[in-house]
């Protein structure tokens, strides 16, 4: 997902990062993995909010912060040898391209009950969509005579608008007026004009299979719903189907750490339980989260034939999803 939604280039830098200093050897089941998955969150959450913003009224360096060079440049940075924590909120870096500065405000992890996710796999295709008005009943107005709720994502923004020491307008800051649609779909659309539009989180993904002759087979689609904590679901579910190899069930029923550089790093209640003290041992102030809003959703083409769908019902027990067979699909139908 690209900008304005951070969740596209957090979850991917942080993966990266993890890719790059080879620290999850150890399974869900060692400390040190949970280390370096806070530290990568961390990290993640540094550059999201010094760099992330509206790309039709700032420069977001994409390519910089997604390149493999600046992943390993932060690892070595930031994941400590002796295995114990960087001091948090860790600092930015700074990314091949990288020009504008971003906000430096905290992420809220305040609940919020409007959005929604799905994934849905077919033969030929893959689908992950979030959806949000925010807050519950978002803004509370219904526009006129086409009964759509309007969102109430304007809080997105960063409080202050300028960094008062710069006088550059931060990343994710308010900006009035309206800029060109650097981002739109069609070129021709180039000249059209929009104002500046809040960051999200929000972060659903495709994942493909490549084969020995470079081409790519449709495998999962995975998305999530909570706010902030969306790019550490769906980080986790990638890592537990990707590097963990669990079934699309076990990855979203795994506990998971929502990190996002701030002094307290939560963990779920299980998670919390058995690693906790190892973890604040280590130095991170690992504190006991909950299972509140945390909502992944995940649909796979499996070994077996099957198209298996898997829910949060662990968190959320009206969650739904279902396997079918191709025999009983026809064509693209569901």
């Amino acid at each position: 997902m690209a900008p304005p939604s951070s969740g596209g280039v957090a979850t991917l830098l942080a993966l990266n990062t993890l890719d790059a200093a080879r620290k999850l050897e150890g399974g869900p089941s060692d400390v040190a993995s949970w280390a370096r998955m806070i530290d990568a969150q961390n990290l993640a959450f540094a550059d999201r909010n010094e760099y992330l913003g509206d790309a039709d009224f700032v420069d977001v360096p994409i390519d910089g912060l997604l390149s493999p060079a600046y992943a390993a440049e932060r690892a070595r940075a930031i994941f400590r040898t002796d295995g114990r924590a960087a001091p948090t909120p860790i600092p930015f870096g700074v990314p091949p391209g990288a020009e504008h500065s971003g906000g430096r405000y905290a992420s809220s992890r305040a609940p919020e009950h409007g959005t929604m996710h799905y994934s849905i796999v077919t033969e030929r295709h893959l689908v992950a969509v979030t959806t949000t008005v925010q807050s519950g009943m978002g803004s509370g107005v219904v526009l006129p005579g086409r009964g759509l709720l309007l969102n109430d994502e304007l809080d997105d923004f960063d409080a202050l608008g300028v960094d008062p020491t710069t006088r550059k307008p931060y990343a994710n800051g308010p900006e009035g007026g309206k800029k060109p649609r650097r981002t739109a779909l069609d070129p021709a659309d180039a000249q059209s004009l929009g104002g500046k539009r809040p960051r999200s989180s929000m972060s659903p993904m495709l994942v493909f299979n490549r084969t020995l002759d470079g081409s790519l087979t449709p495998w999962m689609a995975i998305g999530a719903m909570g706010g902030a904590t969306i790019i550490g679901s769906v980080l986790h579910g990638l890592i537990n189907t990707l590097a963990w190899q669990m079934d699309a069930q076990a990855a979203i029923d795994a506990p998971r750490a929502y990190p996002q550089n701030e002094v307290d790093q939560p963990l779920e209640p299980a998670l919390y339980a058995r690693f906790g003290a190892q973890l604040r041992a280590l130095g991170y102030n690992a504190t006991r989260g909950d299972l509140l809003d945390h909502y992944l959703y995940i649909a796979q083409i499996c070994a077996d034939g099957l198209y298996r769908g898997a829910a949060d019902t662990t968190r959320l027990p009206e969650s739904s999803a279902m396997a079918v067979s191709p025999a009983s699909v026809k064509g693209d139908e569901t």
